[in-house]
């Protein structure tokens, strides 16, 4: 179950030239964003795609919770990248962002993923 989020199929041998790119932002006070992200690149497909997240600081608590799952078949690309912007809340532990993500990778060929930076 989800409220929000991304899709993205690129067919086999296909580069997208241009960046993709995805901004979410919770705008709603005492609400929660479930967002999924799902990309599948088939055999030698290219596609970069930029996902920013991101909420106004408040008061009270709100939740972040997202899935992103990249698909990789042979030979294929997939640049993914995200920035995430959260309030922490205030010293006294006031408002802030709860966020949990879990990110998966699958691959069709033995080759190790790169992950860079931090969510």
């Amino acid at each position: 179950m989800f409220s929000d989020g991304s899709f993205c199929y690129v067919p086999k041998r296909r580069t997208l030239s241009n960046e993709l790119s995805t901004y979410f932002r919770i705008n709603a006070a005492n609400t929660g964003q479930f967002e999924r992200t799902l990309i599948i690149a088939e055999e030698g497909s290219y596609v970069s795609y930029l996902e920013g997240c991101t909420a106004p600081m408040r008061d009270e608590n709100q939740l972040h919770a997202a899935v992103v799952e990249l698909v990789a078949m042979d030979n294929a690309f997939i640049k993914y990248s995200t920035v995430q912007n959260w309030y922490p809340g205030d010293q006294n532990g006031v408002g802030g962002i709860y966020n949990f993500v879990t990110k998966t990778v699958a691959i069709a060929v033995a080759m190790a993923p790169k992950f860079l930076g931090r969510s």
